[in-house]
């Protein structure tokens, strides 16, 4: 088991998101049979599953004060000598450092990297609630960036009933939304649907007699409101819910899903949560059940069994990344902060890490982070971040 202590640490991440298989637990027995102070180990990863209301800590998260609080879990036993046939459990930490940094807060013993360029990384900030609409008779409307609800029924209104300024009557069967790089916002449709768009992200919906039909590009998380009628006493969805994004049809019959198709990126990402959607190419149709995610590429279609919460973790306002490549958590950073990576090495890119910190937090602390994993460090040059190795 001493040889495999990347294995043993993605098992231990993995309890903050999911529970262990039985597989993982004689995993994790045989660990600590082979050193009592692994115990000490395990016992500060648990803790912090336990204890949900660090959670609030991502709402107003320091690095520095976080590391501090949490310092002692790991420093209660000190280090002895160790036999052939084990290993000390704080180097075995440092190489943990590298796959895990769970809710913002590293759990296991990190060497002390230089930090971050603080002055020109401080005026990089998080996004905030801005949008663009424009309507039917080619009104166009910014957004309040006060607000971060849209109200589409007979007329046009925030979610707390104030007025959209410019704004008369319109007809809100057609319109185009859009946010941009560090912008979020949300809308109730005419129907009830609600529609939740991420940074960067378009938006074409249109509804006639015969269905409601939306084209996208980017990211939105949608709850989607039956229509119905009565046909022979059944009830049927009178106008179906459809989503056309790049390649990919997606067909709604009343449910709550995810959807991520960025122009530039090769795979398409459907995360159902409700109900159920059919997903459809050119070439292949599936349909998904709640906790399934649909990959598409280019005409073909995978599944997988995911845990919806890490997909949807951005309209939480956090970042959730569980073991994802390093060029995947960068591009959704970069839209967030309105930022570009340039990643030096081309096997960094699939270099993966664990992280969990609030999306409204400064980028810097993110940064350090991932910096503190002792595999790569960053240097920031007009608005435009260099990820090199350590």
């Amino acid at each position: 088991m001493a040889k495999y202590p990347q294995h043993i640490a993605k098992i231990l991440s993995a309890v903050h998101f999911r529970e262990w298989t039985e597989e993982e637990k004689l995993y994790i027995n045989a660990w600590l049979a082979e050193d009592g102070r692994n115990q000490v180990v395990l016992d500060a990863v648990l803790r912090k599953v336990y204890v949900s209301k660090d959670l609030q800590l991502l709402n107003s998260f320091d690095t520095a004060q976080a590391w501090e609080k949490h310092k002692s879990l790991i420093n209660t036993v000190p280090l002895a000598g160790r036999s052939n046939n084990t290993y000390r459990w704080k180097p075995f930490l440092y190489m943990a450092a590298s796959l895990v940094v769970v809710i913002g807060i590293v759990l296991f013993g990190v060497r002390q990297g230089k930090s971050v360029q603080e002055e020109p990384m401080a005026a990089i900030q998080p996004g905030v609630n801005q949008a663009t609409l424009k309507l039917a008779d080619g009104t166009v409307v910014s957004l309040s960036a006060a607000e971060d609800g849209l109200l589409m029924n007979n007329g046009l209104t925030y979610e707390d009933g104030g007025a959209v300024a410019g704004v008369k009557k319109s007809d809100f069967s057609s319109f185009e939304m859009s946010t941009p790089r560090g912008g979020q916002y949300r809308m109730t449709l005419p129907d009830g649907s609600k529609v939740w768009l991420n940074a960067d992200t378009k938006l074409a919906y249109q509804e006639d007699e015969e269905e409601r039909h939306i084209d996208m590009e980017g990211e939105a998380y949608f709850e989607v409101a039956h229509n119905l009628k009565k046909t022979k006493g059944k009830e049927k969805e009178s106008k179906p819910f459809k989503v056309f994004t790049n390649g990919q049809e997606i067909s709604v019959l009343g449910t709550h899903f995810n959807v991520k198709s960025y122009s530039g990126e090769r795979r398409n990402y459907t995360t159902l949560l409700e109900g159920s959607v059919r997903i459809s190419t050119e070439k292949e149709k599936v349909v998904l059940v709640p906790g399934e995610q649909s990959v598409v590429e280019g005409a073909s279609i995978k599944k997988a069994v995911v845990d919806p919460s890490t997909v949807l973790a951005w309209k939480e306002g956090n970042f959730v990344f569980n073991s994802e490549r390093l060029d995947e958590i960068l591009q959704q950073v970069g839209r967030w902060y309105d930022v570009d990576f340039i990643i030096e090495k081309e096997y960094l890119k699939s270099e993966k890490f664990e992280v969990m910190v609030p999306r409204f937090g400064q980028l810097k602390e993110l940064l350090e982070l991932l910096q503190k994993t002792e595999k790569i460090k960053f240097r920031y040059e007009d608005r435009k971040i260099y990820v090199r190795e350590k």
